[in-house]
C-alpha cells in the first residue's frame, strides 16, 4: 500500500516536489503520500455522508414524510449551519490543549455517526411534531460534532499534506463522494416503494456507516505531535479573538463576506420543498432519487474545478460562487412571484381561439409555477375558467 501511494502520488503531483517539502516538516514529507490518500478516502466517505443525509434535500424530505409542519424545514439549515460554525472557536482553544488533534476529529466523527444513527430510527419509530423535533435535535448534535471535526481536519491537514496540494484533495475528495452519490441517486429512480420509510432508513444507515469508515481511516494518518498551549479561560480568550474584527479591517469584510453567503445555504430546504409540492408520476423516493443525482452530478463536476481554482485564488472562487448562487435564486424568485402567464401563450396551448375551447389545457409551460401542477380549464375569451382568470393587465393569474 505504502509503495502504491507513493507512485500514485508522484504521478499526481509530477514536477511539484521541489517545492512541495518547504511547507512541512521533513518527516511530513516523507509521510505525506500515504496520509494524502488517506486522507481523500476519509474525505470523500464524510462527503458521501453529508450528501446521504443532506440538510437542504434528505433531511427536508423525511421531515415531509413524518407529517410534520414544514416549519421544521426552516429549522434544518439554521441548526445545521449555525452550531457547526459557532462553537468553532471554543473547540479551538480546547483542541490547541491536545498535542495530537486527530482524536478531536474522531470524537466529532462518531457524535456525528450516532446523530445519523438517530434519525434512522426517528423515521421508523417516530411521527408528526415529536419526530421532526427528534430531527432538529440530533442534527444540532450532527452539527456539534461537525465543528470539532471542521477545526481539526485543517489543523491535520496543515501537518501533514503541502499547503500547495490541499486545494486538490479537496475537490478529489468531492468528484470522488459525487461520482458515488450520482450511483445512489440512480439507484433511487428504480425504488418503487411509495410510503415506506425504508429509503429514510437505507439512506441515513448508510451516511452514519461511511462515517464510522472515515473514522477508522483517520485514526491512521501518522500525524506529528503539536505543541499544546493552554489559553486559560475558553470565553475570556474568545472575547479577545472577537477584537479582532475591530483591529482588521480585511479580517472583518471577510467574516461579513461568509455571513451573507449563508443565504444560498438557506434557500436550498424551499427548493426541495416546491420539489415536494409538485404531482408527479414518480414515488417520493423517485423524486428524491432526481435531487440526490442533481447535487451529486453539481459535487462530481465542479468540485475539482473549484479545487484548482482555490488553489490560485479563493477570493475569486468566493466571488465567483456567490454570483451564481445570487442569480439562480433571483431567477426562481422571478418565476414564482412574477409567474405570470401572458394569456397569448394559454390560446396557443388551446387552439389559437379566442372562446373557451372546452377542454383541459394542460402546458408544461403551466407546470411548476405555483408550487403544483395546474389545469386551466378553456381559458378564453378574457373569462375566468377553472382556477385561473384573465387580469386586467392581459395576464393570466391564478384565482386567490
Amino acid at each position: 500500500m505504502s509503495r502504491l501511494s507513493e507512485k500514485l502520488y508522484q504521478r499526481l503531483f509530477a514536477g511539484e516536489e521541489q517545492d512541495a517539502g518547504r511547507e512541512i516538516s521533513a518527516e511530513s514529507e516523507q509521510r505525506a503520500p500515504a496520509n494524502f490518500f488517506r486522507l481523500l478516502i476519509s474525505q470523500s466517505f464524510t462527503k458521501l455522508g453529508d450528501e446521504l443525509a443532506n440538510a437542504k434535500t434528505v433531511l427536508p424530505w423525511l421531515i415531509t414524510y413524518l407529517g410534520a409542519a414544514n416549519g421544521w424545514v426552516g429549522l434544518l439549515v439554521p441548526v445545521r449551519e449555525s452550531l457547526s460554525l459557532v462553537p468553532q472557536l471554543l473547540v479551538a482553544g480546547w483542541m490547541r490543549k491536545q498535542a495530537y488533534r486527530k482524536r478531536v476529529w474522531l470524537l466529532g466523527a462518531w457524535m456525528q455517526s450516532g446523530a445519523l444513527i438517530g434519525m434512522a430510527l426517528c423515521a421508523v419509530l417516530l411521527h408528526g411534531n415529536p419526530g421532526a423535533l427528534a430531527v432538529v435535535l440530533l442534527l444540532a448534535v450532527f452539527s456539534l460534532g461537525r465543528s470539532f471535526c471542521s477545526v481539526s481536519s485543517k489543523d491535520v491537514m496543515g501537518k501533514v499534506i503541502p499547503k500547495s496540494r490541499r486545494g486538490r484533495l479537496n475537490g478529489l475528495a468531492s468528484s470522488s463522494a459525487g461520482v458515488i452519490t450520482l450511483l445512489v441517486g440512480g439507484a433511487l429512480l428504480f425504488w418503487q416503494d411509495q410510503k415506506g420509510p425504508a429509503v429514510y432508513l437505507s439512506l441515513l444507515l448508510a451516511a452514519g456507516g461511511v462515517w464510522l469508515l472515515s473514522a477508522l481511516l483517520f485514526s491512521h494518518i501518522e500525524e506529528p505531535a503539536s505543541d499544546t498551549e493552554n489559553d486559560g479561560n475558553s470565553v475570556k480568550a474568545l472575547l479577545g479573538r472577537l477584537k479582532l474584527l475591530t483591529q482588521d479591517g480585511i479580517f472583518l469584510r471577510y467574516v461579513l463576506s461568509r455571513a451573507l453567503f449563508i443565504s444560498s445555504a438557506l434557500a436550498g430546504p424551499y427548493y426541495v420543498l416546491l420539489a415536494q409540492q409538485g404531482q408527479s408520476s414518480l414515488s417520493d423516493a423517485q423524486v428524491l432519487g432526481v435531487l440526490v443525482l442533481g447535487s451529486g452530478f453539481a459535487s462530481a463536476i465542479s468540485s475539482s474545478i473549484w479545487g484548482k481554482m482555490a488553489d490560485r485564488s479563493s477570493r475569486r472562487v468566493m466571488i465567483l460562487a456567490g454570483l451564481l448562487a445570487g442569480a439562480l435564486g433571483l431567477r426562481v424568485r422571478q418565476r414564482l412571484a412574477g409567474a405570470a402567464i401572458p394569456v397569448a401563450r394559454l390560446y396557443r396551448f388551446c387552439g389559437g381561439v379566442d372562446r373557451p375551447c372546452g377542454h383541459s389545457c394542460r402546458s408544461q409551460n403551466l407546470y411548476g409555477r405555483y408550487g403544483q401542477r395546474q389545469s386551466a380549464h378553456g381559458l378564453c375569451g378574457g373569462k375566468q375558467y377553472g382556477d385561473w382568470r384573465v387580469t386586467a393587465d392581459q395576464r393570466c393569474r391564478r384565482s386567490a
